[in-house]
């Protein structure tokens, strides 16, 4: 189990680079969109993963720890 959550976070980790960097980000960048939540759709869209980030760290670390303590 802990092999898969590994693979499939390392899999998050490349969608997310490949989001924040320039193919992807220019599209989302240059929409002529109406402000969304008061942000510009680019600066949007890094708070939108910072949101996704969190839940795949959170995700990440219940399947590797189970949600125990190990301290």
């Amino acid at each position: 189990m802990h092999r898969r959550a590994h693979c499939l976070f390392a899999l998050y980790i490349l969608c997310a680079l490949a989001a924040l960097v320039w193919p992807v980000l220019s599209w989302v960048g240059a929409a002529e969109a109406p402000l969304i939540i008061g942000l510009p759709p680019v600066v949007a869209w890094h708070v939108l993963w910072i949101f996704i980030g969190f839940g795949a760290l959170f995700l990440y670390d219940r399947a590797v720890h189970g949600g125990g303590d190990d301290a």
